[in-house]
């Protein structure tokens, strides 16, 4: 019993360290159809720039 309750433990640990990790510091619009960052990602802002997008 104990080592089935370590192993739940463990696999919490591991699915929560495993996920993705939510942006900090983003802003959403009101409607949903804007983001801003308070630091975009270099590749994000480099393909932005390639797309002709203003960021």
């Amino acid at each position: 019993m104990l080592l089935g309750f370590i192993g739940v433990i463990v696999g919490i640990v591991v699915a929560s360290r495993g996920s993705a990790q939510a942006v900090t510091g983003a802003f959403v619009s009101k409607g949903g159809q804007f983001v801003e960052l308070a630091k975009a990602d270099e590749r994000f802002a480099y393909t932005l720039s390639q797309a002709g997008v203003r960021s």
